[in-house]
């Protein structure tokens, strides 16, 4: 394969890997779920009252984290945890929270 041949291919992968990563479900949508909801212990935007203190880390800490794909995001969501309460989002719901947490990702 020559070297213009590879560049096309890694291009058109890693676009096709940002254009599902937008049709998971509406950023806008999971920001306003994430404001009302997850705002009560995470830091989801500068400017925002600041959580209570229960230790959770700001969403964009999270979102840094390199395991943080859109497989284990839906896992996370549909897992209870200790430290978390039980939300329990419907599948749209769950879509649009993902986007908008993978709209937080570092580039």
């Amino acid at each position: 394969m020559t070297r213009l041949a590879a560049l096309l291919a890694t291009t058109a992968l890693v676009a096709a890997g940002a254009a599902s990563a937008q049709e998971i479900g509406s950023v806008d949508a999971g920001h306003a779920i994430a404001k009302k909801v997850c705002a009560q212990c995470h830091l989801v935007e500068i400017g925002q009252a600041p959580p209570r203190d229960v230790g959770a880390p700001p969403l964009k800490a999270v979102m840094a984290r390199p395991d943080a794909t859109e497989f284990r995001l839906r896992a996370f969501l549909r897992t209870p945890h200790h430290k978390m309460p039980d939300l329990q989002f419907t599948p749209a719901e769950t879509d649009d929270i993902i986007a908008y947490l993978l709209s937080l990702k570092p580039r």
